[in-house]
């Protein structure tokens, strides 16, 4: 099928035997200057990856009227990040979002920013419907609902014949769960380096040029802070990460390849911290990689 002077192909691709081919499912092969895996999580043509427990980003929302929101967030305004444990549940602190979405809508959605495992789905749930029964919000039982879940920390793709592009790179912010901004502001140099000589070299030094590699690896070892967080620490590091000024807040959060940026940032947030604070920072740079956060932390009390 040719869509706007693209060949289009649909099929499962299954590997990449040699450089510049897919194979698909049905055993055909197709070839290409450049193999690109986009297949998300899942990272389908990348079968070395190790396969150990994730980091995953939970979340549970529903959709509402703006009247029926109003307890919680007034029409036209957003709630960011509501860590008050107002679902009345122990364990994993989870916070609130409330984003209006334009129509009279707004999005309910309980959030667990980062676990390893993902926090169950119908743990969110629970907590979100609580959440809102305390405030007055009842909500009606054909809302449309929202689930997410995705994975923080997966290894960086190393297919030898294949990029890993988006999720499947992974271009996720290790502590945010950001991508799609990352993989079209570089969509456009990817296609671009397919024109190269060595165009797989090309695209992969223009999504990992040394830079970004580094300041993946720093913000690893932020997610390694935040998941080995008492409960009742974690809106406090949130409070002191929001009072830092913009640019440091921007270069963390927005900066995949600005190293500087980044490292100027968690000196800041070092600074701005008390000492408490400041050792669960300087910790997991020290420690090997947490496990699993486990039963044990899901009896941590949120106090």
């Amino acid at each position: 099928m040719d869509r706007g002077g693209v060949r289009v192909r649909a099929g499962r691709a299954v590997g990449s035997p040699a450089p510049g081919s897919v194979a698909l499912a049905d055993g055909t092969v197709q070839r290409a200057r450049l193999v690109v895996d986009a297949g998300a999580r899942a990272q389908p043509l990348d079968p070395g990856a190790p396969r150990r427990v994730p980091t995953e980003q939970t979340a549970y929302g529903v959709t509402v009227d703006a009247d029926v929101a109003a307890p919680v967030v007034a029409d036209g305004e957003a709630l960011f990040m509501d860590w008050r444990p107002d679902h009345g549940e122990p364990g994993w602190p989870t916070f609130l979002y409330a984003i209006p979405l334009g129509g009279g809508r707004v999005l309910l959605e309980e959030t667990s920013l980062a676990r390893r495992p993902g926090l169950p789905l119908p743990v969110l749930r629970r907590r979100l419907h609580a959440r809102l029964r305390r405030h007055g919000v009842v909500v009606p039982g054909d809302a449309p609902v929202e689930k997410v879940s995705f994975p923080l920390d997966r290894p960086r793709h190393r297919a030898p014949h294949v990029l890993g592009f988006g999720a499947a790179a992974p271009l996720v912010h290790p502590a945010t769960g950001f991508s799609l901004a990352s993989a079209l502001a570089l969509a456009p140099a990817v296609a671009r380096a397919a024109e190269c000589d060595d165009p797989l070299a090309a695209a992969r030094a223009t999504v990992w040029p040394p830079a970004a590699r580094v300041v993946h690896r720093v913000r690893g070892v932020g997610l390694e802070a935040l998941l080995r967080m008492p409960a009742e620490e974690v809106p406090g590091f949130f409070e002191v990460f929001f009072g830092l000024p913009e640019r440091h807040r921007r270069a963390y959060l927005s900066g995949r390849d600005d190293l500087r940026g980044t490292l100027v940032t968690m000196t800041a947030l070092f600074g701005s911290a008390d000492g408490r604070l400041r050792r669960r920072l300087v910790g997991p740079a020290l420690l090997p990689r947490l496990r699993d956060n486990g039963e044990e932390r899901e009896a941590a009390p949120i106090g």
